[in-house]
């Protein structure tokens, strides 16, 4: 209320609800994944770089299935000789988003990613590949890149 009139002050009161509605509205939209396109390829790469992210949707759209990282799994330490061979179990798709592993057999022994997602209108996905450091190596070597992909 305001001291010279006795009336509640409903015009700041109102102003306050309509920007937590806009806000709480904006949130939800951020929060919220789209699904996915069923039995598509998605194909992008890692933001500046030239590697490859390339998996297909179940016929289902429930999984993301054949993840790779290609040629090589991110190392900010270098990588040499012909790229390894990958393999990656099938990720689960809830809420649009996944979180899967690709797993790359070296010498060394096995160098792996983990690659989350999260699947957007219009054919569209983008995510995070966090690659561990190869074994032997310190974990400075390891990293972590953003990338978008799309079903083209």
């Amino acid at each position: 209320m305001t001291a010279a009139t006795g009336r509640p002050r409903t015009g700041r009161v109102v102003g306050f609800a309509v920007l937590a509605v806009l806000m709480i509205g904006a949130v939800t939209a951020i929060a919220f994944a789209a699904a996915p396109v069923k039995g598509a390829k998605y194909s992008g790469h890692l933001k500046g770089q030239d590697t490859t992210v390339t998996f297909r949707v179940s016929a289902s759209g429930k999984k993301v299935i054949g993840m790779r990282v290609k040629p090589y799994i991110p190392n900010s330490c270098g990588s040499g000789g012909p790229p390894p061979p990958q393999t990656s179990k099938p990720a689960k798709i809830k809420n649009g988003r996944f979180t899967a592993t690709v797993k790359a057999q070296i010498p060394d022994g096995v160098w792996s990613a983990t690659v989350t997602g999260k699947f957007l209108s219009g054919g569209k996905e983008q995510g995070m590949v966090k690659a561990s450091p190869r074994p032997g190596e310190p974990s400075k070597c390891g990293q972590k890149i953003a990338y978008t992909t799309s079903t083209k």
